[in-house]
């Protein structure tokens, strides 16, 4: 069953995001199935690595991709979009996924072994990546898997308007600056964007 999280849901947040994020939207709008072909088996081999048996899909969105990497690797899924409407879509096209209404960067996390958290972070300003990255700290989850790209050379703040919010993201520049990643799963080869993994031992204190 599906652990219920305390709901302090960002409501300004959710508008803006529910209104990109919906279930009209088809699947090539997102992750196609061969678009993740390469991510999906250099994830598999990472989890198997670091012997994640548990995840939080933080931004799960339709599910599509996500049911197909799940079908290949034993492991105990729990997910949650921002979305009201793509959660009422995926809890109908994929009732066997347990996944939620829920706001990463306000809402408590489940205990599991890791944070996955695809995409969502290049869409968030640097005020909400903040708190999204304390939100994990102040969690009971030891690892994060998060989308990062070595090639972006600085990376961009903005405000939210009704324009698609996107900055791509290099977390081990300013104004972050974390250590290197344990681990990484590549998305199209060696280099450029990469799903990125830390450790909650990695960072003292609040970033």
């Amino acid at each position: 069953m599906c652990q219920q999280l305390l709901n302090n849901m960002n409501l300004e947040l959710q508008k803006l995001f529910q209104s990109f994020y919906t279930p009209s939207q088809t699947q090539t709008e997102y992750d196609s199935i061969s678009d993740t072909a390469n991510l999906r088996q250099r994830i598999i081999e990472l989890f198997k690595k670091h012997s994640i048996a548990s995840m939080f899909d933080a931004g799960s969105n339709d599910c599509i991709w996500m049911s197909e990497l799940l079908r290949n690797i034993e492991i105990k899924y729990q997910g949650g979009d921002i979305s009201a409407d793509m959660v009422a879509y995926v809890n109908t096209a994929f009732p066997e996924r347990l996944v939620q209404v829920h706001d990463a960067t306000t809402d408590a996390f489940p205990t599991v072994d890791l944070l996955f958290v695809r995409d969502v972070a290049i869409h968030l300003n640097n005020v909400d990546k903040r708190r999204l990255w304390n939100n994990w700290l102040d969690s009971n989850i030891p690892w994060i898997l998060i989308t990062h790209n070595r090639e972006t050379l600085s990376n961009q703040d903005f405000g939210y308007t009704n324009e698609f919010p996107f900055a791509s993201c290099n977390w081990q520049l300013e104004p972050w600056c974390f250590p290197d990643p344990v681990d990484q799963a590549w998305e199209y080869g060696v280099g450029g964007r990469c799903m990125a993994l830390w450790n909650q031992n990695q960072f003292k204190g609040k970033i």
